[in-house]
């Protein structure tokens, strides 16, 4: 793994650690399907999202997913980097319900496109979505 990707990787976990405690003490932002930003008070809402499993670091360093970036990014995403959904053009990092690495979860998913539902928040243009429930879209299933 290059140094370049290191550093993406250690910034994308710098500002989803400030985004968890930021949000631990309510003071964060939703992001609903309809895709309109909104205030957020301490309460949060489910939402389910609709998109592409993708390693972070390759997507953000070199811009690859699809089917010839699956072995790259599972390798990255087995090696501990995050994973994250790729929708409609927005990038959410994928967590779990109690902010820990979502990795396990979606690593079976890897470049296909999946639902997710759980809590979205976005602070500072980086938005995370807190993994509830993961299931492969009918009819999108890559083998």
């Amino acid at each position: 793994m290059t140094r370049y990707m290191k550093i993406v990787a250690f910034a994308i976990m710098a500002v989803v650690s400030t985004a968890a405690m930021s949000q631990a003490q309510g003071m964060g932002s939703m992001k609903g399907s309809h895709g309109m930003h909104m205030a957020m008070s301490m309460k949060s809402m489910n939402t389910t999202l609709e998109g592409q499993v993708v390693g972070l670091s390759c997507y953000l360093a070199k811009g690859t997913h699809g089917e010839s970036a699956k072995a790259c990014q599972t390798a990255c995403v087995r090696s501990g980097l995050p994973v994250g959904i790729l929708s409609h053009g927005h990038v959410y990092l994928a967590v779990t319900s109690t902010n820990k690495s979502a990795n396990s979860l979606l690593l079976p998913y890897m470049e296909q496109e999946v639902k997710v539902t759980g809590v979205v928040n976005s602070r500072s243009g980086l938005s995370i979505v807190r993994v509830a429930k993961v299931w492969p879209v009918k009819g999108k299933w890559k083998k």
